[in-house]
């Protein structure tokens, strides 16, 4: 578990610092304080079965010696899905917008989380090409504030793909 932040932590715990809140509710939140950091990591796996659910993915088991946390800011989970055959995903979530791939496409939490910020980087590139299209539901006010989400996270969390001190106990 990292308990110090590098330079890079903390530029990317600044960006997702200015528009969410205390990750456990509290107004402060203690890397170094093992309570802390065990209540969020329960709150976050709590988002994750949440989140599963409600895209219909059964979940088999976590396997917690594939996934990174990186409290308060994000986790990556690994996730063995109750499917036949049998497969495995990774959900981000955190101070970022949960979402999930297959691990056919990222062989481990780093990638992973290089996938998401490319993924999320066109995303909200195709958004841009289509912000006026008439086929979007969402007002022009709401559709640039979605493609600004998927660009800050994007490069926020590629920020921490990029920072090799985060990795080097993974690896």
């Amino acid at each position: 578990m990292i308990t110090k932040k590098t330079d890079t932590e903390q530029t990317v715990d600044n960006t997702f610092n200015k528009n969410s809140a205390s990750p456990t509710g509290s107004s402060t939140f203690d890397p170094n304080n093992s309570e802390d950091v065990k209540r969020w990591g329960q709150e976050q796996y709590a988002q994750v079965m949440k989140y599963c659910n409600k895209n219909l993915l059964t979940i088999d088991h976590l396997q917690q010696s594939k996934s990174s946390v990186l409290p308060p800011l994000l986790a990556i989970w690994n996730i063995k899905l109750l499917t036949k055959p049998a497969s495995e995903i990774w959900v981000i979530g955190g101070k970022v917008s949960m979402d999930h791939v297959s691990t056919e496409v990222a062989s481990n939490a780093r990638e992973a989380l290089r996938h998401f910020s490319l993924s999320w980087q066109m995303k909200a590139s195709t958004l841009e090409r289509n912000l006026q299209s008439a086929s979007n539901n969402l007002d022009l006010e709401q559709q640039k504030k979605v493609i600004q989400t998927l660009i800050t996270e994007a490069e926020a969390i590629y920020d921490l793909y990029a920072d090799d001190n985060l990795w080097k106990q993974s690896v």
